[in-house]
This record gives structure tokens, sequence and C-alpha cells, in this order.
């Protein structure tokens, strides 16, 4: 057996998000549950509006981890 013949990948690439971290309308870009989600589509436009909106509806402080 050479190493074409390995179907199993060699890593795995794991991300974690933490709450509030990345919210929508963020200049980074984001993309939606419904719209802004297909592979390859642009993602939403920065939106100053809809950030604040997004962070006023935060139930808990952001979690950033160190």
């Amino acid at each position: 057996m050479n190493e074409e013949d390995n179907i199993f990948p060699l890593a795995y690439l794991i991300t974690i998000r933490c709450y509030g971290s990345w919210l929508h309308g963020d200049q980074k870009g984001s993309v939606g549950r419904y719209e802004f989600n297909a592979y390859g589509s642009p993602r939403m436009a920065h939106s100053d509006k809809l950030n604040n909106i997004m962070r006023q509806e935060m139930r808990e402080e952001v979690v950033l981890l160190n």
C-alpha cells in the first residue's frame, strides 16, 4: 500500500469562534443561515448598523479565549 491508496485525510483543521466574537455586519464579512451561505458565494457586506443591532441583542458578554 502506498500513500496514494490512503483514503483518510492527513489532518483536520478545526476552528472555533467564541460567542459574540464575529457578528453579522462585521468588517470581516459573515454568512447567514439562509442567505450568503453557498460555498464560493460572496459574504454579507460590512454594516455598522447591523453589527450594532447584533451586539445589542447579545444576552451575554463577548467570550474571548486567551
